[in-house]
């Protein structure tokens, strides 16, 4: 398992499902930059928010996750601190259901 296999999967540990029907939010893994993914549907209630983490390496798409997950739990709105490395970019959202499609 590569070294951002290894980070995302550990995020995915943090980032789970509450059960509710608050707000739904795109699941789904993107491997492809700007192919679109069949996506699942997570709920998120109370608490909860949609997110979008991507991974660059060296400012290059590497893949993306879309899913649920609690506001206290995830480090919404981080941007890449440079471009000469892997990097997470983290993004949130609770406006509108599937508001992270399109992170």
């Amino acid at each position: 398992m590569s070294f951002p296999s290894q980070v995302l999967l550990a995020i995915c540990v943090f980032l789970f499902l509450t059960p509710g029907d608050a707000l739904l939010c795109a699941k789904c893994l993107i491997m492809i930059p700007g192919v679109p993914c069949n996506h699942q549907t997570c709920e998120v209630d109370d608490g909860g928010t949609c997110v979008g983490i991507t991974t660059l390496e060296n400012g290059v798409f590497r893949d993306k996750i879309l899913d649920c997950g609690l506001t206290d739990m995830v480090n919404c709105d981080m941007p890449c601190p440079n471009q000469n490395d892997i990097c997470l970019e983290v993004k949130c959202c609770d406006d509108s259901d599937f508001c992270n499609a399109n992170f």
